[in-house]
């Protein structure tokens, strides 16, 4: 029973994890496009970019919609991705900055993507041990996350704001 309910916190949290990072990503497509022309994939870094928003966002959908091992498989393929990103940002001559979460969460790809990639996997296979529920309650469950990573996403924008106080050029626009 135990094994249960921590299976469905992490995976509520993974999931929220994934809807933070999509809905970030959604916001910032040239970043992620920018990211994956410097993983070494220039040629198909726009169809890659929007295949990444595309499989996070079927990954909740389809959790929501109770399809658990098509949820758990999509997941899996983007723990597969972020795993090979981070050994592209290993082997790059420089840093590769990846903006995951948006722009407040700059940061080098590398040994965080490759590392966190079992944590993924987990979530993958957490997914298909969570109780059997009806849309209705996966809806309010959803609804719930979304809220979460709604005010988490609000924080990060109140602490971006917070430091640029002081910048006049962007209270200018950049002049």
């Amino acid at each position: 029973m135990i094994w249960r309910d921590v299976s469905s916190a992490y995976t509520l949290i993974a999931y929220g994890l994934l809807l933070h990072g999509a809905t970030a990503k959604l916001g910032s497509t040239a970043s992620l496009t920018g990211t994956i022309t410097q993983i070494g994939l220039p040629r198909h870094a726009r169809r890659l970019a929007l295949a990444v928003v595309v499989t996070e966002f079927s990954a909740l959908l389809s959790a929501v919609a109770g399809l658990r091992l098509l949820s758990a498989a999509l997941v899996c393929v983007l723990a597969c991705a972020f795993a090979f990103a981070g050994y592209r940002g290993l082997r790059a001559a420089g840093s590769i900055s990846c903006t995951c979460f948006g722009p407040a969460s700059t940061h080098a790809l590398g040994w965080t993507q490759i590392l966190s990639s079992p944590l993924w996997l987990g979530a993958a296979a957490a997914v298909n041990t969570m109780p059997s529920t009806t849309m209705a309650q996966r809806l309010q469950v959803a609804a719930i996350v979304s809220g979460c990573v709604v005010v988490a996403s609000s924080a990060s924008v109140a602490r971006m704001a917070w430091r640029a106080r002081t910048d006049r050029r962007a209270l200018m626009g950049g002049v």
